[in-house]
């Protein structure tokens, strides 16, 4: 059901979708301050994914940086979990009187952190992504991410032909 979508996709606390994936927007603000050869360009799914330490490295010839080391490229990118345990992550991510009482007995905040890290990581379950159905990606492309697709390709000068859906 698309009908609402609008609201869904758009509102702060569904992770602004939209807000987020406007990118031209995003980078013109960027623009204000710095100029575009100032600017590296990075797309994770043709650059990064496809051939992680070439393209660290050109990001660290881009900084000017040394480039003459072994990277750990192996890891995972974004791997896509949900929680074993709602409870547990409401739990972590809400105030309460038990979180209130081990302040007191850890005071440390970093140290709370790291357990805050720590629980949350056990409490998590690999799950595989669903891909949305090609017609809902592409109503949702063309409903809120054409033009700026379109721009974007313009402003950094790369061909994002793998965005579009087919």
């Amino acid at each position: 059901d698309t009908s609402n979508d609008t609201t869904y996709f758009t509102q702060k606390n569904h992770f602004s979708y939209v807000g987020r994936g406007l990118y031209t927007e995003q980078i013109n603000r960027y623009l204000k301050f710095f100029p575009k050869k100032n600017m590296c360009f990075i797309l994770f799914e043709t650059d990064f994914l496809t051939s992680k330490t070439d393209t660290i490295n050109n990001i660290l010839t881009f900084l000017g940086m040394d480039t003459d080391f072994d990277l750990m490229t192996n890891l995972q990118s974004n791997p896509a979990t949900l929680p074993k345990s709602t409870l547990l992550t409401t739990f972590i991510n809400r105030e309460n009187r038990v979180k209130d009482l081990i302040k007191l007995i850890l005071p440390n905040r970093a140290f709370r952190q790291k357990i805050k890290k720590g629980l949350d990581s056990l409490n998590q379950k690999a799950i595989t992504k669903k891909e949305l159905e090609p017609s809902l990606r592409r109503y949702l492309f063309n409903k809120y991410f054409i033009e700026d697709v379109d721009a974007l390709e313009k402003l950094i000068e790369r061909d994002l032909g793998s965005w579009r859906p087919v």
